[in-house]
């Protein structure tokens, strides 16, 4: 499968809580070698989560 790498900023924390609500992601935090406050996510697997019973059929 494939991996992304994405080099993140120092909210990465917050970032991950927001795109959880609508992605089952499988991630791993490492910290960056060239930025002290920032992170490098790898993402091995993300699949959209499934709709939440309480959105109703039309949301």
């Amino acid at each position: 499968g494939a991996l992304g790498i994405f080099p993140k900023g120092k909210d990465t924390q917050g970032e991950l809580t927001a795109a959880r609500k609508g992605w089952t992601l499988d991630v791993e935090l490492r910290d960056s070698r060239s930025d002290p406050d920032g992170r490098v996510l790898l993402v091995r697997r993300a699949e959209r989560a499934a709709p939440s019973s309480t959105q109703g059929e039309n949301a």
